[in-house]
């Protein structure tokens, strides 16, 4: 394999901050390495240590007026990405997925009939996304994150490799008390993914109104929360006199995780990744408008392992999360069984399974 590599990504976290943590694997492994992004995906790529470009891209979603803007956006992206590639002239060129990712793997279709780019996709999710599923028949290897059956064409079945989520290589440190966390209780960790979550914090207004008082004095609840919609959290907490921490976004995740006794979030790749690595009982509210409900098929990965609870985001069930909860802070063996549940699933090093194959071709 010639050493020479581009990624493509961009969006939402979930999508740029593996990539970032596969492109340092690169480099850590003496590879060269660059990424492509959006303006959206800028922000998760502080801590890559390549060099990044901004290519324009947009989703189509919207009324008529957003949906011609944003082709203008993709086209000029494309034409971005396409003197990209012919200047950078990658050997190598994976995609991350995601509407960002359009008019680089545009560009790398045409390009490759006249010089060989090898081509790779690592799929997130649990249901192949559309844009990955539009290229899926152009690439050499297809990488996936979860171990299941994916609905694609028979021919395409002998591309998918197994390798799950990349991350980065920092070990976490030893359990160690913050001013963000309080001893002897029951944490709650309550975010959103990288992008927040309004709907998630309401279910937790309901949940902070519905849970019996004696169990709040026992919580310490770490919240991510939007600065606009703080004075309204705070001043429900300090009128049920609760212990808490409230801020828009953390970047001590792992931390945050690892002293968490149970989490109520979203359900994205990364976020169900993060809960499977630190074997933490959860209450999941996937997205009710995710492409093809994938959040809801990824919480069916805990779901079915009995390690989590999913709640609809339309169609509350309170009182199932109360349970789960209280059963969590009374039942230890209860509690015990859930996250021995882990145990059976599987976690791999994608960085290293992803390179051995790339090295293969």
């Amino acid at each position: 394999m010639n050493k020479s590599f581009l990624i493509l990504t961009g969006g939402t976290g979930g999508h740029v901050i593996p990539a970032v943590n596969f492109g340092n694997y690169l480099i850590e492994n003496r590879i060269i390495c660059k990424i492509a992004t959006d303006k959206r995906g800028l922000k998760y790529t502080t801590g890559f240590n390549g060099e990044v470009f901004n290519v324009k891209s947009s989703h189509l979603s919207g009324n008529i007026f957003f949906k011609f803007f944003a082709i203008i956006k993709l086209l000029f992206g494309f034409f971005q990405s396409f003197i990209l590639i012919l200047k950078l002239k990658p050997k190598n060129i994976i995609s991350f997925g995601s509407y960002a990712a359009l008019p680089g793997c545009l560009s790398l279709i045409i390009l490759s009939k006249f010089f060989k780019i090898n081509f790779y996709i690592h799929e997130q999710n649990s249901i192949i996304g559309k844009s990955n599923r539009m290229f899926i028949k152009y690439t050499n290897k297809f990488f996936v994150n979860f171990d299941k059956n994916y609905k694609i064409q028979k021919n395409y079945q002998k591309k998918i490799y197994v390798v799950g989520l990349p991350r980065n290589k920092v070990k976490i440190k030893q359990k160690k008390q913050t001013k963000i966390f309080k001893e002897k209780v029951f944490q709650i960790f309550i975010y959103g993914g990288s992008q927040g979550s309004l709907p998630v914090l309401k279910i937790f207004e309901l949940i902070l109104e519905n849970i019996h008082f004696n169990y709040l004095n026992k919580m310490h609840f770490i919240i991510q929360c939007p600065n606009f919609y703080k004075k309204i959290i705070v001043k429900k907490l300090n009128k049920l006199n609760c212990s808490y921490f409230i801020d828009e976004f953390y970047f001590n995740i792992e931390e945050l995780l690892q002293n968490a006794d149970t989490v109520i979030s979203r359900a994205g790749a990364g976020t169900i990744n993060d809960i499977i690595i630190h074997k933490i009982p959860s209450v999941l509210i996937p997205l009710s408008l995710s492409k093809d409900n994938h959040q809801y098929e990824n919480a069916q990965i805990l779901t079915k392992n009995k390690s989590a609870i999913i709640i609809d985001e339309e169609n509350q069930n309170i009182k199932k999360i109360v349970y789960f909860i209280e059963q969590l802070i009374i039942d230890k063996s209860y509690k015990k069984k859930i996250i021995d549940s882990f145990d059976n699933i599987i976690i791999r090093d994608a960085n290293k399974l992803m390179l051995k194959e790339l090295l293969n071709d």
